[in-house]
């Protein structure tokens, strides 16, 4: 189930602006999640804001929302001096009896020493709504309590950006014209320029308004805390993601084992898998200090083949390769998160069977990612000899088709969804991918 928080502006435009001076289109969804905050706290009836806050904690579960937004232009206002900066009552009361006042904006209730222009930017917009989609579920109590803290918001942007804000548990039918409108799809990027909820964000905003409202002076007296930890970094595109197809099944090997053995272990295992599973080899590769050895398979399926088909095979599976002891430690390794992403940057964490021309390579490649994902990609490191303790040296000889060994790492135009396998001879392991780490924990 999701919910939709629909802003409706009072007029076409939006200022909204980042810790760095430009205009944020689209809004991210920590400003929305502050906005329905500092509804909650002005709910009149106190059970009903307790339900509201409760229901925004829920919020932090859930993956960024998806954006429905008007199309917009840049409106490329000059920075401006901040509006009713006056001096304080103290020096005012003094500056009144000196004649030399009328020289000066002080009349205007600006202190003309203020030197200091305040970006004034903004988008104007073909539509005035926006809707916001969290796949969340909420119960139909906690929906009305948002919804009630969500009408107490007067503005969304800046104090001129007046809007009438709604949580509906489905969209509404709005009048707008498609060619108006964009769909923004979220991707976690630890340079992204949007800030998306975690799990600590609602206590972040609890210490700040605590900061600012508290009784206790040893309290208000402190400065706010900035968002940096407190906040996860995305990146919004109008790209359609790629839909995920695969669903991965971790199974664990009794004992680790040298990475040049995935080969034989997997045409042991082969005869026992149906032809429409692959078979991921799951290599210790998710930290610096790794040694790169093969601690498990990973099984998956791009078609429906059913809970109980996968069940049974996996337990035939485990007959071959042997049942792990129970105390064995939790390996990040052995995680399916680990290796499904989403991210744009994927390195090889198998050897990788391609040309040995890097610029055939990088053809074979782009061409394989177009016709698989229908996105670009461009080889961003590449060699033909092991790189890290994590890379390992397969045995080659075998192969009669003249393809080389190399490690790479590849950059997509948008974030795609693994499991990744790549290149020639991946139903004995080869070309096997693991997501930019940063990407994931961001």
């Amino acid at each position: 189930m999701a919910i939709v928080i629909r802003v409706t502006l009072v007029r076409p435009a939006f200022h909204g602006l980042t810790r760095d001076g430009d205009v944020q289109w689209p809004p991210d969804p920590v400003r929305l999640l502050g906005a329905l905050k500092s509804g909650a706290h002005t709910v009149d009836d106190p059970a009903v804001s307790v339900i509201a806050h409760d229901a925004l904690n829920r919020l932090l579960d859930a993956p960024p929302p998806i954006i429905t937004a008007p199309l917009h232009v840049p409106l490329d206002h000059p920075d401006t001096y901040t509006d009713r900066t006056g001096l304080p009552d103290k020096l005012s009361s003094i500056y009144e009896e000196k004649a030399s006042r009328l020289l000066t904006l002080a009349p205007f209730a600006m202190d003309s020493s203020n030197r200091d222009a305040k970006p004034r930017d903004g988008v104007a917009l073909a539509d005035r709504i926006l809707e916001f989609e969290i796949d969340v579920d909420l119960t139909p109590g906690e929906v009305h309590a948002l919804d009630a803290a969500a009408r107490h918001i007067a503005y969304f942007g800046r104090s001129e950006d007046a809007a009438v804000i709604e949580v509906l548990s489905q969209p509404r039918t709005t009048t707008a014209d498609d060619n108006t409108r964009l769909r923004w799809y979220p991707s976690f990027n630890p340079r992204g320029n949007s800030r998306g909820w975690q799990a600590n964000t609602i206590a972040w905003m609890n210490e700040n308004h605590a900061r600012v409202f508290s009784d206790d002076p040893t309290t208000s007296s402190l400065p706010s805390l900035p968002p940096t930890g407190y906040v996860r970094p995305l990146t919004y595109s109008t790209d359609t993601p790629p839909a995920e197809q695969f669903v991965l099944t971790v199974l664990r090997l009794p004992s680790s084992r040298q990475q040049r053995q995935t080969p034989s272990l997997l045409r042991r295992v082969r005869p026992h898998v149906p032809s429409e599973f692959r078979i991921l080899p799951l290599t210790a590769s998710s930290h610096p200090n790794s040694d790169g050895r093969l601690v498990g398979l990973g099984v998956y399926s791009g078609g429906d083949a059913g809970m109980g088909r996968t069940q049974s095979m996996l337990a035939e599976l485990r007959e071959i390769v042997g049942v792990p002891p129970d105390d064995q430690r939790e390996l990040a390794s052995l995680k399916p998160d680990t290796w499904t992403g989403p991210a744009r940057r994927w390195t090889s964490t198998t050897p990788l069977r391609g040309f040995p021309q890097l610029m055939v390579l990088e053809y074979a490649l782009r061409q394989e990612a177009q016709r698989r994902f229908s996105v670009d990609v461009g080889v961003t490191e590449a060699s033909t000899h092991t790189r890290t303790s994590r890379e390992h040296r397969w045995p080659n000889s075998a192969y009669t088709d003249g393809l080389g060994l190399w490690w790479v790492t590849l950059e997509f135009a948008q974030p795609i969804t693994g499991p990744l396998q790549l290149g020639a001879s991946t139903e004995d392991g080869f070309g096997a991918f693991l997501p930019s780490m940063r990407e994931q924990e961001a």
